[in-house]
Order: C-alpha cells, then sequence, then structure tokens
C-alpha cells in the first residue's frame, strides 16, 4: 500500500489471517484459495 504495515504474523498465522489485502496477495490462485478455506473450516470443528 503507501508504507503501511499492513499485517504482522508469520507462516502459521498466515493462513488465518482475515486481512483482505493480505489474502488477496497471498490466495490469488484457486488452489491457495481452496488450501485457506480447507484451513479455516479445520478450525471451526
Amino acid at each position: 500500500a503507501d508504507g503501511r504495515k499492513e499485517w504482522q504474523g508469520d507462516k502459521e498465522t498466515v493462513i488465518t489471517s482475515q486481512n483482505q489485502k493480505l489474502n488477496d496477495l497471498v490466495f490469488a490462485s484457486d488452489l491457495f484459495k481452496k488450501v485457506k478455506s480447507i484451513e479455516e473450516n479445520k478450525t471451526t470443528l
């Protein structure tokens, strides 16, 4: 963005992040969107 820190975390928390800008960047492909969805569902079970 414009020099602001949008997110801070590690490889363990990136998958469950609710930051839309981060998700748009990291999970741009359909494959990674599916992976994120599966991981989110695991945490709600």
